[in-house]
């Protein structure tokens, strides 16, 4: 089901990748299905090497349109692209990649694959081949002997392409969108009951809804609990669970150690997870552990320098804990980034 030839030019070591927005000029489900999924599951596999920077796809997607990927690559401050095209070929769908290097817009590697959509296995095999292969090229060291190098959520193509839709469907963070990701989200499990990646976004999508529309807390978070346990019991290693557990302890339970624990799990299992890091450093800071948790929004900011949110976050407890004119300077730069953030502007006033 695969075919593809490839070209790899000598490099030194790059540190760090973004892994930009597939195209396709076609409306065809399944194409669309390829187009969304493949990069989301590059990203996941690529937060996983150690050492090695990934661009958050909140900072990928914050870019302006029409934006070429040498000129992507240096506003999201990366040593490589990753660009996608995806076509119809016959009765196969085409997808071909290029892996740029940012700054002398050398291409690294290329390749192309034939895809007889069957199934989601067959996805993962072309994303195991991406990820060895950018490795290699990036000369990255990843282990592929001890698994597949992209997690595999589900076999069943209609309930990962219905996740795509449910992870899509709420990012503007609306009532209605939230509302759509969730019934995309439950179809998806009811045609797996096995898909604990499924199950573990069911329980960020309603503590989402608990907090930005009228769901009562009593309705909202017992919904997110029995959603991250559901997905623990197929899973224990997705840290979005572990961190939909520590959400519900700290925001409706009050069981701090338990909100510990499942916080500190969720950046053990996924350190390069901006939001695990937030989530883990809010712990430690209502905890009265300031400087441990510092460190974490540092490392959040470090992680995904383009949004306002973590350095608002960082800037707020940097004048909680003395340091006025560092948390001036990020203030500053929260701003920068979106002026029109009420997080930030929340985060000031609370600071």
């Amino acid at each position: 089901f695969i075919s593809g030839d490839e070209t790899l030019d000598a490099t030194s070591t790059l540190a760090s990748i973004a892994v930009l927005p597939f195209v396709s000029t076609s409306e065809d489900a399944d194409i669309e299905t390829v187009r969304i999924g493949v990069p989301d599951d590059l990203v996941n596999a690529l937060f996983g090497i150690p050492g090695f920077r990934v661009a958050p796809r909140t900072a990928v997607s914050s870019l302006a349109e029409g934006l070429g990927a040498r000129q992507a690559g240096t506003e999201l401050g990366v040593d490589a692209v990753l660009t996608g095209n995806v076509i119809p070929a016959g009765d196969r769908i085409g997808l071909s990649v290029e892996l740029i290097e940012v700054e002398a817009g050398t291409l690294l590697w290329t390749s192309s694959f034939r895809l007889e959509l069957e199934s989601a296995a067959q996805l993962y095999g072309v994303e195991d081949s991406i990820v060895a292969s950018i490795a290699r090229a990036l000369e990255v060291h990843v282990d592929a002997t001890e698994g597949p190098l992209v997690r595999r959520s589900t076999d069943n193509l209609e309930a990962y392409a219905l996740f795509q839709q449910g992870r899509r469907a709420g990012t503007d963070l609306s009532v209605e969108g939230l509302e759509q990701s969730l019934d995309y989200l439950e179809q998806a499990v009811e045609l797996d009951p096995e898909f604990a990646l499924a199950y573990a976004h069911i329980a960020g999508t309603w503590e989402l809804l608990t907090q930005v529309a009228t769901l009562r807390p009593q309705e909202g978070w017992p919904k997110a609990r029995d959603a991250a346990r559901r997905a623990l019991e197929i899973d224990e290693s997705l840290s979005t669970a572990h961190a939909a557990l520590a959400h519900y302890h700290v925001y409706f339970n009050y069981d701090w150690p338990s909100a510990e624990r499942e916080g500190r799990r969720a950046v053990e299992l996924d350190p390069n997870d901006p939001e695990a890091r937030v989530t883990y450093g809010q712990i430690l800071d209502y905890g009265g552990r300031g400087q441990e948790s510092l460190e974490h929004f540092r490392r959040a900011v470090e992680l995904d320098s383009t949004s306002s949110f973590y350095s608002a976050n960082l800037a707020s407890r940097l004048a909680t804990y003395g340091r006025a004119e560092e948390a001036e300077a990020e203030f500053e730069r929260a701003l920068a980034l979106d002026p029109e953030n009420w997080v930030v502007w929340w985060c000031l006033a609370d600071g």
